[in-house]
């Protein structure tokens, strides 16, 4: 009997690695325009084209500009870049490529007039997170800087009733990331420091009497975000949104949730895997929380890192 047992449990955990191996390997959306000129600020169908596509590596062969001066790569806000776009003169880009060129997200790259017509997209996966120079409240009551938050420590987070509460950290994001990258600076009203965060995080907005989150990407000045003051949930106004560049970091507690910067948010992004947002298969990370239970922190942190690693590289 016992022996049954441990082959279920070890064959339910292998099944969710694998499929928390496609989570972090969510398929990625981005725009590509080309132009006639180097600035990219000359928009015509005879100068000008876009196009989108919905894979990395995706081959683009269907371009009509005769003279190609500059590139734009737009990436869905989940990547930051540097990007890869080579240049082929096959439709399929099967070829070696005749010349590649680097683009940063949403910047005009100037480049010579391509030799070939066709285009191969090589998007870049950034961290979602908040910048690690964030704080969180831990159960000794202190504020902490989240780069210094360690698996095993208590931070405050919001309970199934909506209720401050403080939650295990069980698993920490991005500890070795040296790259800074693209995040949203949302200033609160009445906030002594602004929320950091990538577009695609999840933070918790007024619902319809249920838990209801967005990704930061969604709210707009006017908008109001629920944080906590006091020891209270309170909504607060967002006055001003504006970009900047942190060092990223995540962490997971074990409820799912978590306050930084004062604003309750969740500890997922917002990414889609076989139509399903991840915050609705969330339940796949189970089998971590349970290695984590058994003392086996190291392993979370190294089955973590190992699937980010495969994602990351699946975009090289």
């Amino acid at each position: 009997m016992w022996r049954r047992t441990g082959l279920a449990v070890s064959g339910w955990l292998w099944v969710s690695f694998a499929w928390y191996s496609l989570l972090e390997a969510a398929t990625l959306q981005f725009d590509l325009c080309v132009y006639s000129e180097s600035t990219c600020s000359v928009v015509s169908t005879l100068t000008s084209q876009c196009l989108t596509g919905s894979q990395s590596g995706f081959c683009v062969n269907s371009l009509t500009i005769p003279s190609i001066q500059g590139i734009q790569v737009v990436c869905g806000g989940e990547v930051d870049g540097p990007h890869m776009v080579g240049f082929y003169m096959d439709g399929a880009c099967s070829a070696p490529a005749l010349s590649n060129v680097t683009v940063n997200n949403s910047k005009c790259s100037q480049i010579m007039p391509a030799p070939g017509r066709y285009f191969m997209i090589d998007c870049r996966q950034k961290p979602a997170c908040f910048s690690s120079e964030a704080w969180v409240l831990t159960s000794s009551g202190r504020r902490r800087r989240l780069g210094d938050i360690q698996v095993g420590d208590r931070v405050q987070s919001i309970g199934d009733d909506g209720k401050p509460v403080f939650s295990e950290v069980f698993l920490v994001q991005h500890i070795n990331e040296a790259r800074a990258v693209s995040m949203m600076s949302l200033e609160l009203a009445g906030m002594d420091t602004p929320l950091v965060v990538t577009p695609d995080h999840y933070l918790r907005i007024p619902g319809d009497g249920c838990e209801s989150y967005t990704a930061a990407s969604s709210v707009q000045p006017g908008d109001h975000v629920y944080t906590i003051r006091e020891g209270k949930m309170e909504l607060v106004l967002v006055e001003e949104i504006s970009w900047t560049r942190a060092l990223p970091r995540n962490i997971h507690t074990m409820n799912d949730r978590v306050v930084i910067n004062g604003v309750a948010a969740s500890c997922f992004a917002s990414r889609r895997v076989m139509g399903l947002e991840i915050m609705q298969m969330k339940l796949l990370l189970s089998p971590l929380k349970l290695l984590y239970r058994f003392g086996l922190h190291r392993t979370v942190s190294w089955i973590d890192s190992f699937v980010h690693r495969i994602y990351v590289n699946s975009f090289k």
